[in-house]
């Protein structure tokens, strides 16, 4: 029974911020990208960007270069010099500066787009943002299970050199007691004595040869 209230579902939209101070722009973008699987989050400036950023961890930005106060670049740079994130893919817009995109790419942008941009050049950009967000995803991934294998190879092999050490000092030592028995170092052994003596000398040696 709920009592009532609402059944919260979890979602697999993806989360999308646009940050722009230009509610004609984010109006246009979440229209385009209504019919799209994507939960859209807005934030008019920068402080208030990071804000939601540090809060949801959104999949994709759509990053204004000219913000007020704090603009698209100082925004980007402390995305990406944030080390609690996760990689984030951020997509910078301008509607002029002519070497706005140079800049953005070099602070930590990972795509340019001249406004005002067509609502299906748009889609496709982000489509490969994503794409590029997974793929760098599953590299992470695989570099932490490499490295878990790696911890987990060190620590057998520590085992394997502590239990072979182990075992072989007492080992060493039974061989060389039976060698001494077979020696008649310490008398001479009967002929059914030699022959278990013998059997207990190659059955160390086959153990000897398994450790090692």
């Amino acid at each position: 029974m709920n009592n009532g209230k609402p059944i919260s579902r979890k979602t697999n939209k993806t989360k999308l911020l646009i940050v722009d101070d230009s509610s004609n722009n984010r109006t246009a973008i979440s229209y385009w990208l209504s019919e799209e699987n994507y939960e859209i989050l807005h934030a008019v400036d920068g402080a208030s960007a990071l804000k939601i950023i540090e809060a949801f961890k959104p999949d994709i930005i759509l990053l204004d270069y000219n913000l007020p106060g704090m603009d698209g670049i100082e925004v980007c740079q402390k995305i990406r010099s944030n080390p609690n994130l996760p990689f984030i893919p951020i997509v910078m817009m301008s509607s002029y500066a002519p070497e706005a995109n140079v800049m953005a790419l070099e602070q930590g942008a990972d795509e340019f787009i001249v406004m005002p941009v067509m609502p299906t050049e748009l889609k496709s950009r982000l489509r490969a943002m994503l794409r590029l967000k997974q793929t760098i995803s599953e590299s992470i991934e695989l570099m932490k299970e490499n490295k878990k294998l790696q911890e987990l190879d060190k620590i057998k092999s520590n085992f394997i050199s502590k239990v072979s050490h182990e075992l072989r000092t007492p080992l060493q030592s039974v061989l060389g007691y039976t060698d001494i028995l077979l020696e008649g170092l310490q008398g001479e052994l009967n002929y059914p004595q030699k022959l278990m003596v013998k059997q207990i000398r190659e059955s160390g040696d086959q153990l000897l040869s398994l450790i090692s």
